[in-house]
């Protein structure tokens, strides 16, 4: 079957096995989330853009799928949102309002509770200096988040 992707990985199947939900990476740095009905063959993308997608999941009822948005594919590690979309209707989109820099959701089998990693980059740049003199180094500048 033909995706349109350079590149899928992620995928899941929902809890009734019915459907699969899966990452696509094009060369543009396009990234989306794809859903295929495993029965008719439909593939619908449910979200798309040039942010990060990670961690697909699906809720115990397959009502929804979970996922998070990163920064970009330059800075993997960085979180984003964590959103949450109904399948087959790509309108549905909603932010999970469980703070920033999340990633990597996991919804428990009980369809209650739901995990994820919450991870922060502080990246300062430093000052040595090369003249034989053995002073540590010391911050030029300091930042509190990921910055390029």
């Amino acid at each position: 079957m033909e995706t349109g992707c350079d590149w899928t990985f992620g995928p899941g199947f929902s809890p009734l096995g019915d459907s699969l939900v899966y990452l696509c990476i094009r060369d543009d740095g396009d990234f989306s989330l794809n859903l295929l009905e495993l029965r008719g063959g439909k593939n619908q993308q449910l979200f798309g853009g040039s942010h990060l997608i990670q961690g697909p999941t699906w809720t115990r009822d397959g009502a929804r799928i979970i996922f998070s948005t990163g920064s970009s594919y330059t800075t993997p590690l960085a979180g984003g949102e964590l959103w949450q979309i109904t399948p087959g209707r790509t309108e549905s989109l909603e932010k999970v309002p469980v703070g920033h820099d999340v990633s990597s959701p996991a919804v428990s089998s009980s369809g209650k509770r739901l995990a994820y990693v919450q991870s922060q980059i502080n990246e300062n740049i430093w000052r040595g200096d090369l003249d034989g003199a053995k002073a540590p180094g010391r911050i030029l500048v300091t930042s509190t988040r990921q910055q390029y």
